[in-house]
């Protein structure tokens, strides 16, 4: 037991109990290089924007908080579901509406020609097939970061 206890304190100073391995010391040391880079370029292309002349925000381009507040009063009705054996399918402004069950209003597009929906699936099918190990996922993380690094 005594030499139990003593190669536990050897590892403990020497920093080799519970260390880290080699290559999850450098995921880490990518995603932190990764997330630095990612802090750089946002706020290079906020400095960098094409035809912006000073960091001031442009009244006229401002949204006014009343017109917004005029638009959400406009466009409320689209929000509210029909009611049971009400149609799903409307006239107003000389555009037909119908319901669309996947945004949740009323829309100019058909259900069954929704994107949101098509959106959905492919992203549920993408979730399918995503690694499911923890040692998958550290390999994928580690290949996409130095995929970037290296660009």
């Amino acid at each position: 037991m005594n030499d139990a206890q003593n190669k536990y304190k050897n590892l403990v100073l020497e920093k080799q109990w519970n260390a880290l391995s080699p290559e999850e010391e450098k995921l880490i040391a990518l995603t932190a290089r990764f997330e630095e880079l990612k802090d750089k370029n946002l706020k290079l292309s906020k400095n960098l924007q094409p035809g912006r002349k000073s960091q001031k925000p442009n009244p006229k381009r401002t949204p006014n908080a009343k017109s917004n507040k005029k638009k959400d009063k406009e466009y409320a009705w689209k929000k509210v579901p029909p009611k049971a054996g009400q149609a799903h399918m409307i006239n107003r402004d000389s555009k037909t509406y119908h319901w669309c069950p996947e945004h949740l209003a009323w829309c100019v597009h058909k259900p069954s020609d929704c994107k949101l929906k098509e959106q959905r699936e492919n992203s549920i099918n993408n979730s399918d097939q995503a690694p499911k190990d923890e040692k998958d996922i550290k390999q994928v993380a580690f290949s996409a970061l130095e995929a970037i690094l290296s660009e």
